[in-house]
């Protein structure tokens, strides 16, 4: 278990300014056909104001993939992925299975997954990655019944 830890430990992240709205935007694109295949629908709101973060562009490319991957994945037929830009907050939801609260406690817990092919290791490492940069994040049902994964930020407008 130790090694396998060793294995998975991630760099700092190496910090520089990057443009959040245009970041979403590109995953986003790459992650259509997956959206596309599953009949998913990914909705944008006010991610085309420009804002940056301070922040490793390599490893948040890699959280949100990882969170709009889970939020299709949560998804039935027809399902929605809304990814919201808001100041200092990204907010990442979907109308898939609700998470229950039993549940939510253990999510990001190495190794505990509620899939059946899961190795619990990606929220785990999207965890480690946003600690990393001092974001604060959450996981969570609401009580209309849609998953929000929210990401502080300290973002700002660009000039």
């Amino acid at each position: 278990m130790k090694n396998f830890a060793d294995v998975v430990r991630l760099p700092l992240p190496i910090k520089r300014n990057i443009d959040l709205s245009s970041l979403i935007r590109y995953v986003t694109l790459f992650m259509q056909g997956t959206a596309t295949q599953k009949n998913v629908e990914i909705v944008l709101h006010n991610c085309d104001d420009a804002s940056t973060i301070e922040a490793d562009q390599v490893q948040m490319e890699q959280i949100f993939v990882n969170i709009i991957k889970n939020a299709m994945e949560a998804c039935e037929e027809e399902g929605i992925v809304k990814i919201t830009l808001a100041q200092d907050k990204l907010k990442i939801s979907n109308n898939g299975k609700p998470i229950k609260p039993e549940v939510a406690v253990l999510l990001f817990d190495p190794f505990y997954s509620t899939k059946t092919n899961g190795q619990g290791i990606g929220l785990t490492l999207t965890k480690e990655i946003l600690s990393n940069h001092s974001f604060s994040f959450s996981l969570q049902t609401d009580a209309s019944g849609w998953t929000n994964f929210i990401i502080q930020t300290a973002s700002k407008p660009m000039n």
